[in-house]
């Protein structure tokens, strides 16, 4: 499978990560070209960009290295459900062209159908809030395991619960996570009103919902990426020489720009 097929060509036919003309580019530079042929960058964090174009029927997300975000993209894609993003087709791994750190020396590619922010931040924020606040009770719901003393000690609380779950949109949304938690996907729940998003029909969708947890590992390894395989946000520019500009120092390691034709696929 070609590059092309994965990401179409936008304005003038090109391949937004293989074009051997970006090689000289940094990554914002690339999006200004992006941008200029009629793209949008919808999103972007540490994590990962979102990029759009009124020729795709669907958005782009690339992501370096996010083992929990990978796992829950290839459940949704192989367990299509009303809660999880339509995922066209499994993530594919590439080598860009552009000019990056070493944490980026490969990249994810997901093609992911577009979703929009909530008309209504407040209501929006209360169901977010209801989910994360309840999920043990509205999970023993769910499963219909709940016990007459689980019952009795909240009976009110309970009681809310049943009530907020006859709303399609949480009933939906909980019945995705419990479909996470039954198939045993690792991560931690992660429900903030940032990792909800909407369809253009008014239905709720879980975008992000895990993270691997605050462990030590995961801490150190955070900071030593932050620290270590990062450009300024503020500062993106290679300097004279092509090394890379960086936090009171010159990093002089660059990773070659080669292509690669192979995809990994393979499962974690």
């Amino acid at each position: 499978m070609k590059l092309s097929y994965i990401i179409e060509g936008f304005g003038a036919p090109k391949d937004l990560l293989s074009d051997p003309a970006n090689d000289h580019l940094t990554w914002w530079k690339l999006v200004d070209k992006f941008e200029a042929d009629g793209g949008q960058l919808l999103g972007e964090g540490r994590y990962g960009q979102v990029l759009y174009h009124p020729d795709w029927p669907y958005v782009i997300k690339l992501f370096p290295q996010d083992d929990i975000y990978l796992k829950f993209i290839r459940f949704a894609y192989s367990h299509p459900h009303v809660s999880f993003p339509k995922i066209y087709g499994p993530p594919k791994s590439v080598v860009p062209r552009w000019t990056r750190t070493l944490r980026w020396s490969k990249v994810y590619v997901a093609r992911i159908e577009r979703l929009y922010e909530p008309k209504d931040w407040d209501d929006h924020r209360r169901t977010v809030n209801f989910l994360d606040k309840y999920i043990d009770l509205i999970f023993q719901s769910i499963s219909g395991k709940s016990t007459i003393s689980d019952v009795d000690s909240m009976s009110e609380t309970f009681a809310l619960v049943e009530r907020r779950l006859k709303d399609p949109n949480i009933r939906n949304v909980a019945e995705g996570l419990y479909l996470l938690k039954q198939n045993n996907i690792p991560g931690v729940l992660d429900l903030h009103e940032n990792n909800l998003m909407y369809r253009a029909n008014g239905q709720l969708v879980l975008i992000d919902p895990l993270w691997e947890g605050s462990t030590p590992y995961a801490q150190e390894r955070a900071n030593r990426e932050m620290y270590n395989d990062s450009y300024y946000y503020d500062e993106p520019e290679l300097v004279k020489g092509g090394q890379l500009k960086r936090r009171k120092r010159i990093r002089k390691r660059r990773v070659p720009a080669a292509v690669s034709k192979a995809y990994d696929d393979s499962p974690f």
